[in-house]
């Protein structure tokens, strides 16, 4: 990405604060403009910028200002484009998806449905604008890995949270949109970001997007009615998504999905990540590591074998269960581009 881009995304960013805030954001440098993530307003504490991966109270160099609790409601007003009812169901999941891929989180004093999930909130208490920053290039060198006598070969990213998962997956998405047809079960809006209908992210010219709905129905839906080869989503965290999942596999369809762990075995801990491999719906898995401050991404081929029933970490046996089932294939130098901070660039390469 440009640092003209860049400071494009900033200022798309910085018009969407209140009126009174908009100047203390551009009191920041031009460099600091290109390196600023996010602004986060908290009602009651100085407004900040977080930059380079450092957080900057605003105006720059002054006494910063007070986030009032009207600034909040005004912000959201802004994002919503006055129609706040619009987006009540992003709201209450605690987000907003903003034009150019950027995205408002919010926090507050939540009101609950008879089901005890949150419908909407009574005030907000807090918020995190974050200004769009995707990478694209991060998937080529890992494709050759990713494929089984030449067809794609189901893959899992694993990484701890903020690890850059959503990045690596948006960008798989983007290459192999180029020549399958690619279904995206976008729940939460974060991989493609659309706003009115219109995906902020590039996710390829072949992709089909369901946002705002749980997995399961979104994924029986994308079978019915759009056929794809691929599908995509994030975490999987339930054991219906699990089932759905083994059935579309049963179909022919073949997945790519995100899972938060440090080491491939601490998929093995979890039921439905370990009944998913037990299957063979996963037979790759790209475990992202930090390595002096850079992300290397580091490609394993999940060896088909019985998985022993876990005591206490060990099998049956008394040795350290399902040791060898990951095959370490494709283990690249470190990203040598922008780093990644939570799916956001945080440093800018020169």
């Amino acid at each position: 990405m440009t640092q003209e881009k860049q400071r494009q995304g900033f200022e798309l960013a910085a018009g969407l604060l209140p009126q009174r805030l908009q100047a203390a954001a551009r009191s920041l440098s031009v460099q600091e403009q290109v390196q600023c993530e996010e602004f986060r307003l908290r009602a009651g504490q100085p407004f900040c910028a977080t930059v380079a991966g450092r957080m900057v109270p605003l105006p720059a160099g002054g006494p910063a200002l007070t986030v009032q609790g009207q600034d909040l409601t005004e912000l959201v007003a802004q994002c919503t484009s006055h129609s706040v009812h619009t987006y009540a169901q992003q709201i209450a999941g605690g987000y907003v998806p903003l034009p150019g891929g950027c995205r408002l989180g919010l926090c507050g004093e939540g009101v609950l449905d008879d089901k005890g999930s949150i419908r909407m909130f009574r005030t907000f208490t807090a918020a995190n604008l974050r200004i769009a920053r995707p990478i694209e290039g991060l998937a080529e060198p890992l494709l050759p890995y990713l494929e089984e006598e030449g067809q794609w070969a189901g893959t899992l990213i694993l990484s701890p949270p903020g690890g850059g998962k959503t990045t690596l997956l948006r960008d798989l998405v983007r290459v192999l949109s180029q020549g399958h047809d690619v279904a995206l079960l976008d729940e939460r809006g974060e991989i493609a970001a659309c706003r009115d209908g219109v995906p902020q992210h590039d996710v390829g010219p072949h992709t089909d997007i369901i946002t705002g709905c749980p997995k399961g129905p979104a994924l029986e839906a994308m079978l019915r009615a759009m056929g794809p080869e691929l599908m995509a989503l994030d975490e999987i965290t339930s054991a219906s998504d699990a089932n759905a999942i083994r059935l579309a596999h049963g179909c022919g369809c073949r997945f790519l999905a995100t899972a938060h762990g440090a080491e491939p075995q601490d998929l093995l801990y979890r039921p439905a990540y370990r009944s998913l491999v037990q299957q063979r719906v996963f037979r790759r898995l790209v475990v992202i590591r930090r390595r002096q401050g850079r992300r290397v991404y580091i490609v394993y081929r999940i060896k088909e074998g019985e998985l022993y029933e876990m005591a206490g970490g060990r099998d049956d046996r008394g040795g350290l269960w399902n040791d060898g089932l990951f095959e370490q294939l494709y283990a690249g130098p470190p990203y040598s581009g922008p780093k990644i901070l939570c799916g956001r660039a945080d440093t800018v390469a020169v």
